[in-house]
């Protein structure tokens, strides 16, 4: 069984490399690394050359290309279409793959599961602590219609998933990962937890710095999901609250309440 993991990349030189040693790292083959730069303008594209015979004396199919894009779905878009295995794990240019993700996903792999999804290591650049996430949809699988309880970087999903139930919807500019992840739920896609760290976040991404926006959009995920437009609302309400007392929380060092600690 062939694992593939996508990278979409624009000017990411300052973490590139981490994100490419935590998949150099991997021990599982058959291995497939694809590889979709935005047009960096930055040492991005220098980096992205330099490591192909690194990938390539590991055993790991690697590919690459660069050009504009319509924005991060189109992006995974692209990615998604140009992988040629069973599994496609989605790891940005700014996360990492944590040691043995890929193995801990093989052993649980069973023909009928569409979507994998584990455990997330939280990290940052401002603080050296990192803490454990446990996914809430684990617990509460309601919980997706309230918001995003799935870490995306920790989420690997079958390529006859994506067949079956579309790819990600380009009208969402940031979050599109709680739009595919509830389109497969509501249209009945098996979910398996894997109760292993999979992937690294690093915080600070898109949706951080856009509470506004990301709320409004989390609100039309809502509705089209067959959400009232007055339910709909509320949500974008908790979210924007939820966002702002998060940052707080943050500000005053006190997230390490809500996550276990390494």
């Amino acid at each position: 069984m062939k694992i593939s993991i996508v990278t979409i990349t624009y000017n990411s030189s300052k973490t590139i490399i981490d994100t490419f040693e935590s998949i150099l790292g991997q021990l599982y083959r058959p291995l497939e690394y694809v590889i979709v730069d935005g047009g960096s303008t930055d040492s991005t594209l220098n980096i992205i050359k330099s490591y192909e015979k690194k990938f390539i004396d590991k055993g790991i199919e690697y590919r690459w290309s660069s050009g504009k894009d319509n924005g991060i779905s189109d992006a995974f878009n692209k990615g998604i279409i140009n992988t040629t295995g069973e599994i496609i794990g989605i790891i940005n240019s700014d996360d990492k793959l944590n040691k043995n993700a890929l193995n801990a996903i093989y052993e649980k792999y069973d023909e009928k599961t569409d979507v994998y999804y584990g455990n997330c290591i939280i990290f940052s650049n401002e603080n050296k602590d990192e803490y454990i996430a446990i996914p809430k949809f684990s617990k509460n699988e309601r919980s997706l219609f309230m918001g995003m309880s799935i870490y995306h970087p920790a989420t690997f999903i079958t390529k006859k998933a994506y067949n079956k139930y579309g790819l990600y919807n380009e009208m969402f500019r940031m979050c599109m990962d709680r739009e595919l992840l509830l389109r497969f739920y509501t249209k009945k896609a098996d979910f398996k937890y894997i109760d292993y760290p999979l992937a690294c976040y690093r915080e600070g991404g898109t949706n951080q710095i856009n509470y506004d926006k990301t709320a409004e959009e989390n609100m039309n995920i809502s509705v089209l999901n067959g959400f009232s437009s007055r339910k709909a609302k509320l949500i974008r309400m908790y979210f924007k609250m939820h966002d702002k007392m998060w940052l707080f929380t943050k500000k005053i060092g006190l997230e390490k309440l809500f996550h276990k600690k390494i």
